[in-house]
């Protein structure tokens, strides 16, 4: 046994942990061989960092779990903040960046965990992940996610490893870099595809720290490429870096851009401006594999992709530097040379240490002090695909051109997560499905075609023009491991949409071509023999190609001039930066409102991106956006929208809010039956039907409910209540007005002598002589017809005119009729946007009660009529109509309570309001 080191030591081979005879340690002979091995390691890489570094940055060690913990653990996640929503995934469009996390320290993030799904060829190396310290606007962490996360070239796989773990066919993405700050952290995603992301889910796992030592190291992470390779046999470079650090970790891809084993290049490793230190004897060497690459995977290296030698075959791999990072204190220049077996056009071996022109790329992990700031810029977005010209073409849109032969050929739509298949519902072996594609101009191309798997699908070959596509063919050599993939086999036991398979490097004609993909049987689990095909995959090969392909740009939107944006928005001709506008529009949204025209005019925009995020806009600008909710409507009510247009129009109607978007309930509701639009839809409604209740803002003002006693004034009251609390809303304080001097003003104006009347003459009182305060002409126990008010309170009655108030009807008086449910959703519009409600109704002659609301009853047991004063609604679905109404009810003897949705519908006469 050898004791736990005192002070740092040396990363001496010796401290290894082995048959610990303590009685708090136990030997590792009881495990597995692989669990043995694994377990070594992690304590090995505990005790060599235990002491040399803060608990919050020492590894994971089972025998330090009892000591306390002086940090706080968080996550940011993608989490929605509704708790009643399971939508927890962002979506962002092309062009967009997402904040994962913006933390404030000091801290340690310990752990990343991403899960995405897409439906654009080669996304893994299209979306950027970027990382930043401390306020530095230079990341440290700049690299694609598949790239980052071990595997390569776009693709996805499992990955086993002490850094990165890979599961669920690579879709489960996991780091444990530890990532440490002193300030902040700023952690962001950016689709640079020309597809909007279907799903992007996330933890950031991190600890709070009370400080961290001054000299403590940033994590970085940096992507390179050369597509391709240098033909002047110029060593590819991983990483050149001035500053203190060490070297922990490579990620290298390749694509063979011709056959034969490419992996002779030795690695060589050059610190501090002194000649190479570390020389390597191989490319899989270096890796830690021996003859070739093949795909395996371990604590500190493996190998996630291995194709074999042919042309166009992809491998990735990776090497922790763990128990032996690489020190420098000036610089470092780590690289490999690009050489291996090359052959003649008859397929004969020309050298075993040739230089080859492959496409090669990678990412470099290390630890410094400060930011990097001398790293190169990363190619935007396809610019970093191997075959960066790749045109995805959709199969659904030749439906009516695909022929099967000994199955039938329908669509699939949305079969998972956005991608519609082409399916061939195969009866047996040796059915048929052929497809047409175009191939733009005559050239060398990349074909790949990218089906669905599940669990009644069958095994298939892939024949071009009715032939199987041709391969080199290589003098058999050591390193000319040649392993064309001529079938695919579509059995997995839940359905999947995205297994690439490669139909080769072949030369086309320009025009019209077919791949037709034969059945040779099916495995054993699977129930079917089905074929789903999702795309066809076409990309030009060649310098010439990867040249123009190299040059590609990033389409950006350098305005904050809300004008040109909405112009943008509306007339560029590339989607992306259309998609672009809309977004900064999104973040300025108290500007956007003035470009209004422009957003409602976008919804019709035929790309669905640009559709999308104009809605989130909408949803930003909130209820000021009112005018777009008959266009909103219109893209709800489309048929065919997409479910994530049809989300971002839910949440724009919730953001607009009430009174504007209630009429957009009935389409909510259909929405609410959409699977994956229902928490939008039920957010948004639930906005739109929140119960409303003013009550608060009349015992805020002062304002509580009068009596009428035994005089037939219950329409005064109402009218003079709506008044109160419009002058109120704008005066910021309430004022009891003369109820006695607007019978008068009413009667005077219309030369009448009675107590009460009908709201429209009462408003005519209003308008001719306004209305004074209560104490001015006090309201009286018995109505005096000949009672007038005095001159100062005439006066003062005129000065409330000033205000200009406004009377709006929603339904004239008509005994014979009640409300319609235009009348009535505008009633609650109008209650929703904060504004009282007169109403005249026809009464019960024996009013009932339960639970505070009056109950229904025959039109027989009814008379006219009373006014009530309604300043609330909430949905009831156990009350007749769906809801009930909230009323003041001034009448003597009455009380405040609530009236069904159906008894208004029924028996109200007339209803309007006071703004």
């Amino acid at each position: 046994m050898i004791p736990a080191p005192k002070s740092h030591g040396s990363l001496s081979a010796t401290v290894v942990i082995c048959q610990p005879d303590t009685p708090a340690h136990r030997p590792l002979t009881g495990l597995p061989a692989n669990r043995r091995a694994l377990t070594a390691l992690v304590l090995t890489w505990a005790v060599l960092t235990s002491n040399a570094q803060p608990p919050s940055l020492r590894a994971f060690d089972p025998y330090r779990l009892t000591e306390p913990r002086d940090y706080t653990a968080h996550r940011v996640s993608s989490d929605n903040p509704d708790p009643d929503s399971n939508d927890d995934s962002f979506r962002p469009i092309p062009g967009e960046t997402v904040v994962l996390a913006d933390l404030q320290g000091p801290g340690v993030v310990k752990h990343l965990w991403m899960t995405i799904a897409d439906n654009e060829y080669g996304w893994p190396r299209l979306l950027r992940l970027r990382v930043y310290y401390d306020g530095s606007s230079t990341p440290s962490v700049d690299a694609p996610i598949g790239d980052f996360f071990a595997v390569g070239n776009g693709m996805e796989g499992e990955v086993e490893s002490l850094m990165v773990r890979n599961s669920s066919d690579g879709r489960a993405r996991n780091c444990y870099w530890p990532m440490p700050f002193h300030r902040s952290c700023r952690i962001t995603v950016t689709n640079e595809g020309r597809r909007r992301v279907t799903m992007l889910y996330y933890h950031v796992d991190w600890d709070q720290v009370p400080s961290l030592p001054a000299d403590t190291l940033y994590f970085h992470a940096r992507y390179r490429q050369a597509l391709p390779a240098p033909a002047d046999g110029s060593h590819y470079e991983f990483l050149t870096v001035r500053g203190r650090g060490h070297y922990v970790g490579t990620v290298m891809s390749v694509v063979q851009a011709e056959a034969g084993w490419f992996g002779e290049g030795d690695d060589l490793f050059s610190v501090d401006g002194n000649p190479p230190s570390i020389k390597g004897t191989g490319s899989e060497d270096y890796f830690n594999d021996a003859w070739g690459l093949h795909v395996n995977d371990g604590p500190l290296y493996g190998v996630t992709v291995a194709e074999g030698t042919g042309l166009g075959s992809r491998m990735t791999a990776y090497r922790w530097h763990l128990p032996d990072p690489i020190p420098f204190k000036e610089s470092l220049q780590a690289e490999i040379e690009h050489r291996g077996w090359t052959f003649d056009e008859a397929g004969a071996v020309k050298s075993a240490f040739g230089v080859r022109t492959d496409l090669m790329s990678s990412v470099a992990f290390w630890y410094q002090a400060g930011i990097a700031e001398d790293q190169p810029p990363l190619p935007y977005g396809s610019a970093r695909l191997p075959q960066g010209n790749a045109t995805q073409i959709e199969v659904e849109d030749s439906l009516g051109e695909c022929h099967g032969e000994g199955g039938r050929v329908v669509l699939s739509p949305e079969l998972f997560w956005s991608k519609d298949v082409v399916m061939l519902q195969a009866e047996a072996g040796g059915a048929r499905l052929t497809i047409p594609f175009d191939a733009p101009d005559d050239g060398d191309y990349e074909l790949y075609t990218e089906v669905a798997q599940g669990s009644d699908y069958g095994v298939y070959t892939v024949l071009l023009d009715g032939r199987p596509p041709e391969g080199p063919q290589l003098e058999h050599e050591p390193g000319a491991d040649v392993r064309p993939q001529t079938q695919f086999d579509g059995y997995a036991p839940e359905t999947y949409v995205g297994l690439a398979h490669q139909v080769g490097w072949v030369h086309l004609t320009r025009g019209r071509h077919t791949l037709t993909y034969v059945c040779l049987g099916k495995r054993e689990a699977s129930s079917g023999y089905n074929l789903g095909v999702d795309d066809i995959v076409l990309a030009k090969v060649g310098p010439k190609a990867w040249a123009a392909a190299a040059e590609l740009g990033e389409p950006q939107v350098l305005t904050n001039d809300v004008a040109e944006l909405g112009r943008i928005l509306t007339s560029d001709s590339d989607s992306i930066r259309r998609g672009l506008a809309a977004i900064a529009l999104r973040d300025q949204p108290g500007n956007a409102k003035r470009v209004l025209p422009d957003l409602i005019a976008a919804l019709k925009d035929p790309d669905l991106c640009v559709r999308m995020m104009t809605a989130k806009a909408l949803a930003a600008i909130g209820p000021d956006a009112a005018p777009a909710v008959e266009a909103l409507i219109a893209t709800a009510s489309r048929a065919g929208e997409k479910v994530h247009v049809l989300r971002s129009v839910a949440d724009a109607l919730g953001g607009i809010g009430k009174p504007a978007a209630v009429p957009a309930l009935p389409v909510l509701r259909e929405l609410r039956k959409i699977p994956r639009v229902q928490w939008s839809a039920e957010s948004a409604i639930r906005k739109l039907e929140a119960p409303v209740d003013l009550t608060r803002q009349f015992k805020q003002w002062g304002l509580p409910r009068w009596t009428q006693g035994n005089r037939p004034t219950c329409s005064t009251f109402t009218v003079a209540g709506a008044l109160e609390f419009a002058l109120a809303k704008r005066e910021g304080r309430g004022t009891r007005l003369s109820v006695e001097f607007l019978n008068w003003a009413a009667n005077d104006s219309c030369g009448d002598s009675q107590d009460g009347g009908f709201f429209s003459d009462l408003w005519k009182g209003f308008t001719v002589h306004g209305i004074c305060p209560a104490e001015a002409f006090p309201y009286a126990a018995t109505f005096d017809p000949t009672a007038t008010p005095s001159a100062e309170a005439v006066a003062q009655a005129k000065e409330r005119l000033t205000a200009e108030l406004k009377f709006h009807w929603i339904k004239e008086w008509d005994v014979n009729t009640g409300l319609t449910e235009a009348h009535l959703a505008a009633i609650k519009a109008t209650l929703g946007a904060g504004w009282p409600v007169c109403a005249g109704l026809r009464w019960p002659k024996r009013q009932q009660w339960v639970d505070g609301v009056l109950q229904m009853c025959p039109p027989d047991a009814v008379r006219d009529g009373h006014s009530v004063l309604l300043i609330g609604y909430r949905e009831d679905p156990a009350q007749p109509g769906g809801g009930v109404l909230l009323f003041r009810n001034t009448a003597n003897g009455g009380k405040d309570g609530a009236m069904p949705y159906a008894y208004a519908r029924a028996y109200m006469n007339d209803a309007a309001w006071i703004e």
